[in-house]
This record gives C-alpha cells, sequence and structure tokens, in this order.
C-alpha cells in the first residue's frame, strides 16, 4: 500500500484505494483480528501510531475437497 501512495504523491495524483487482501491455505480456520493484534511486542504508547484499516479474508481452509 506505502509503495502505490507513495508513486501517487511522486506523480500529484490523489492516493489511489487499496483492498488489503488475505489469502489463506492453513490447516486451520483463520481467526479474524485486526493485524496490529500480531504487534503484541510494540509498546502500548506507540499503538497509536500504527494505521488500523480491514482486510478481505479468502480462507481457503474452509473449503473441502469436494467442492
Amino acid at each position: 500500500m506505502l509503495n502505490r501512495w507513495q508513486e501517487d504523491a511522486q506523480h500529484k495524483r490523489c492516493l489511489t484505494p487499496v483492498i488489503p487482501v488475505i489469502i489463506y491455505h492453513g490447516p486451520r480456520r483463520w481467526l479474524y483480528q485486526p493485524l496490529t493484534s500480531s504487534m503484541t511486542a510494540m509498546d502500548v504508547a506507540l499503538r497509536r501510531y500504527v494505521p488500523v484499516f480491514d482486510y478481505v479474508l479468502i480462507d481457503l481452509s474452509l473449503l473441502t475437497s469436494k467442492q
């Protein structure tokens, strides 16, 4: 996302909307939670500076071999 927005800024364009997509194919079902939840080692005082955004989840672990 940042690379795209940097390119937009360099060319003096409006920022392009970017929709984050996660394609998961692990052995267990994905536990949907904010991406910031994986930043547990971060000092709490710094969390307010981390951008929070949603994402589209495509969880392939929900598919069976019959589908």
